[in-house]
């Protein structure tokens, strides 16, 4: 059998997920039996022709390293010129004061200003790809904290015809009746992604607002309602660690109560970044085995798990690496990973063909291959960045956990089949 197999038990029989072809099969008990008797059938026909049965010498780790370096983004003379996803700052400053916020020491933090928000659209307008959709990510700080410039940008952008959706990660505080219409329509938003980290009494004091705000949770519910309203579908992420994960069962319980009759609400669990954050051994295994719970009580009260299979081997990581995206920095500075807002800059707006190099290629460093890849059978989909304060290491909590999400997204594959 191929050693990138997953397997899901359910009551039909065996669910199979291959890393290697991204491929899924349900094998009933009979057929699984009689896979390798004498008398070649049709289904074992078809596992051998789609590379979930391999012989013995098949050496599907060089297969997949060969297949992921041909797949992988060259980096040329013109790389980056034209992308085609932004992500924008507005502000590096926020109206929230999250305890485990990666910006929270940030020195000198700065609200994109009116000149600057006009050389963005500018950039946009004369380096993105043409006849091609134009993809745009909100972020800060609290994008809505200086939502003047989202406001400049979009109707600049629509002004010159240009075809383009956005997308916004907020905390959903400031908006109001009048503003989810106008990021419906002026601003094209096609979903949001608002973090909630707990119910009510612990997500106000995570939260920790600048104003005197003793209903802030209530009020983001409401804005999320008004939201999908609008037909703008509403993520709502749940950042998990030891400080909350008792209280998001609950969180759960309450979101799928409050939201069972709306279109478009979705929900997930997320680690805190553990960059700051030293996690022993049996805190990692915990907060793991926490987060797999939560997962499966998500699917329990009838929402789809989010970050599901994926649906081809992984040549890149993210944007960092992937060669179609830049982040507009609040003073004008470009890179390619929103985690480094006073570092790692490959140009600037003034003049964005002139690229740091240097940087660019540090992005293309990826984790050296260990031992316990060889045998990993999500290998296939693992990727990871040396650069990257989230994710530039694995352990055998991490992947115990990425398999059984697999696990779950295969089953609910299967269900929805």
């Amino acid at each position: 059998m191929n050693k990138y197999l997953t397997t899901q038990e359910c009551e039909e029989g065996t669910i199979i997920y291959n890393a290697f072809t991204c491929s899924c099969v349900m094998i009933r008990p009979f057929e699984y039996m009689n896979i390798f008797t004498d008398d070649v059938c049709d289904y074992a026909e078809f596992l051998v022709n789609n590379y979930f049965i391999v012989p013995e010498e098949y050496n599907e780790e060089s297969l997949v390293d060969i297949l992921r370096d041909r797949q992988s983004i060259l980096i040329t003379a013109t790389y980056l010129d034209n992308p085609e996803h932004f992500t924008i700052l507005t502000t590096s400053k926020c109206n929230a004061r999250c305890f485990y916020c990666y910006e929270l020491n940030l020195k000198n933090k700065a609200h994109m200003t009116i000149e600057t928000a006009e050389k963005v659209a500018k950039y946009i307008m004369t380096y993105a790809p043409k006849y091609k959709p134009v993809s745009i990510e909100w972020f800060g700080g609290e994008p809505l904290f200086n939502k003047d410039v989202i406001d400049i940008i979009s109707s600049r952008l629509a002004s010159a015809n240009i075809d383009f959706k956005s997308h916004m990660v907020s905390n959903g505080y400031l908006f109001d009746d009048k503003l989810v219409k106008i990021a419906a329509n002026d601003w094209r938003v096609s979903n949001i992604q608002i973090t909630i980290d707990g119910t009510e009494e612990v997500y106000n004091k995570t939260k920790n607002y600048i104003y005197k705000d003793t209903n802030a949770f209530q009020r983001v519910i409401q804005n999320i309602h008004k939201l999908l309203e609008v037909k703008i579908p509403v993520s709502v992420r749940m950042n998990c660690d030891t400080h909350n994960f008792e209280d998001l069962e609950k969180l759960i319980e309450y979101l799928s109560e409050e939201f069972k009759e709306s279109q478009g609400f979705s929900m997930y669990v997320w680690p805190i970044f553990e960059e700051g954050f030293t996690r022993t051994p049996e805190e990692k295994e915990k907060l793991y085995s926490v987060i797999s719970k939560l997962e499966k009580l998500i699917v329990e009260k009838g929402y789809r798990i989010t970050f599901g299979i994926k649906d081809s081997i992984n040549s890149v990581h993210c944007m960092a690496d992937g060669g179609n995206g830049v982040v507009i920095f609040p003073k004008g500075e470009l890179g390619v990973c929103e985690h480094y807002l006073d570092k790692n800059f490959i140009g600037h707006i003034d003049n964005p063909l002139d690229k740091n190099w240097e940087v660019i290629k540090e992005w293309r460093n990826y984790t050296s291959k260990e031992e316990s890849c060889k045998q990993c059978p999500i290998y296939p989909q693992c990727l990871k960045l040396k650069n990257c304060p989230d994710e530039n290491v694995c352990d055998q909590y991490q992947k115990d956990f990425n398999i059984g999400h697999i696990k779950l997204a295969i089953k609910q594959m299967w269900l929805d089949y």
